[in-house]
């Protein structure tokens, strides 16, 4: 009897039945809110990820166009040194990169650093970053993945006498 008493006292206090309220209405809204939270996965292209060989992919990454159309993309965007015609500077250029899962460029650089001018290097590697987001990225199964490029920049002045020269031992 002396809990039956308690029991009812407690019940219809006041303060009891605000916090009994609020209780069940925390209980109906904290699960809501998790159920509203904004979706925030996001493909995200690790600098960490595995780097393939050209032998380790079922398909190699690939420019628009192939490799003409990755010719023809450097041939129209590379801007020849100002220095380095003045110092008629010619050379190939190696540049090295990785084709990331989403068909960006990243961490591009020269191979054959030294072999030739600073400014034919920095052109090189501006060219080739100018390229990123423009390839279909390499497959290895079902699976996009990143893969290691290697190609040649070369730079070469042709003035009029060589191209004249060059026409006239074709005839």
């Amino acid at each position: 009897m002396l809990f039956a008493k308690v029991k009812m006292k407690l019940v219809t206090k006041p303060y009891f039945c605000l916090m009994k309220k609020i209780l069940l209405l925390l209980i109906f809204i904290l699960p809501l809110t998790g159920l509203a939270q904004k979706d925030t996965s996001v493909i995200i292209e690790e600098n960490n990820d595995d780097v393939y060989e050209f032998i380790d992919v079922t398909q190699n990454a690939e420019f628009p166009r192939g490799d003409i159309g990755l010719q023809n993309f450097l041939a129209t965007h590379m801007n020849y040194p100002a220095v380095a015609l003045e110092n008629n500077e010619q050379g190939k250029v190696i540049v090295m990169f990785v084709v990331g899962n989403q068909g960006k460029i990243r961490d591009a650089r020269v191979m054959n650093k030294g072999s030739n001018s600073e400014s034919l290097e920095k052109e090189a590697l501006r060219v080739v970053k100018a390229t990123s987001g423009m390839w279909t990225p390499a497959m290895r199964g079902n699976d996009a993945v990143s893969m290691r490029f290697r190609i040649p920049v070369e730079f070469k002045i042709f003035d009029d006498k060589s191209k004249s020269k060059s026409k006239s031992e074709s005839k």
